[in-house]
């Protein structure tokens, strides 16, 4: 059977609640020598030969800069109390600051500068888009989501809810039952401070130099950059918004599109969320280039794993239109 077009798919269920759930295509679809390769940590580590901060890493089985720069932060500061070597707490504190620039440099390095490059017609097909959906959740970081909110003659932010509110200044996460909108692995606009979770505004100066500035200040982006899925949820589970969010997922009801993503198994708490909610009637999952790809026949047969007795579509994802 061949795939069906989006508009198809989404005039078919035109009586009921849909969801999206975003994956990385949505941001290759904009650029794919800005997002084909999408992990902070490979880009930042990996890709930079930085053994010793790699070791780091392993040493505390995460991905999570955050912890890592506190954790040699404070190996740092009780180094000195043990009267370990200079060159130890030298070498320590010259990992935290390569560490910080790192994270900077990659994140600069893999974003537009500014909303603005982002053509008023490309935000009109892209909101056409996203204003066919009720519920959205994403597990991209990047800033492409937010900025679309906004932009174009026809901005759907009316229609999105993400829970935060302006309080002394400050845009601040509360839960509220008409929340639609969910950074299921965080953001790099969305950060913590103490208990309270944060978020950037695109109107207070460019998003990119915002998260610089906070980096520098040691308020690190809010992201799940594990590699497993384990990893993930653990993650998941140790905060409070990334927590709301997945269980907000584990309760919602309507059909799902989803778009942009390969199903692949480190994201399998998320397909196992799915698949165990059975206020989920339908799924319609994109597929990009020919279905009989390898690549492609692999979605199939994972998508209707997901599903079990449920109905699954592909659809030409192409066919959104996006960008």
């Amino acid at each position: 059977m061949p795939l069906v077009n989006f508009d198809e798919a989404v005039e078919s269920v035109a009586d009921t609640r849909k969801i999206l759930l975003l994956g990385n295509g949505f941001s290759i679809a904009y650029s794919g020598e800005l997002f084909a390769y999408s992990s902070l940590y490979s880009k930042a580590i990996l890709d930079n030969n930085r053994t010793r901060l790699q070791r780091v890493f392993d040493v505390l089985n995460t991905m999570d800069f955050e912890l890592v720069m506190n954790t040699l932060e404070g190996s740092a500061k009780i180094s000195e109390l043990y009267d370990c070597k200079s060159e130890c707490f030298d070498e320590m504190m010259n990992d935290i600051d390569e560490l910080r620039d790192s994270l900077v440099e990659v994140i600069i390095d893999s974003h537009p500068e500014h909303r603005r490059v982002i053509n008023e017609e490309q935000y009109n097909r892209t909101n056409t888009f996203l204003s066919r959906f009720d519920c959205y959740y994403t597990t991209n970081y990047d800033f492409l989501f937010y900025w679309c909110l906004f932009g174009g003659a026809n901005p759907i932010c009316r229609r999105v809810n993400d829970g935060f509110t302006r309080e002394d200044d400050t845009l601040k996460w509360r839960p509220c039952a008409n929340q639609n909108l969910f950074y299921l692995h965080g953001a790099l606009h969305l950060y913590h401070e103490h208990t309270t979770i944060k978020k950037l505004c695109y109107s207070e100066g460019v998003l990119r130099d915002q998260v610089r500035e906070n980096i520098v200040g040691g308020r690190f982006p809010m992201v799940v950059a594990e590699g497993t899925s384990l990893q993930k949820l653990e993650r998941i589970e140790s905060n409070k918004y990334l927590s709301y969010a997945y269980s907000s997922l584990c309760r919602a009801s309507g059909v799902i599109f989803i778009h942009g993503h390969s199903l692949s198994d480190n994201d399998d708490h998320i397909w196992n969320a799915i698949s165990a909610n059975r206020d989920i009637s339908e799924l319609y999952v994109g597929l990009y280039g020919d279905e009989n790809s390898n690549g492609n026949l692999a979605i199939k047969d994972k998508a209707r794993r997901i599903a079990m007795d449920r109905n699954v579509i592909f659809y030409a994802s192409q066919s959104a239109q996006l960008w």
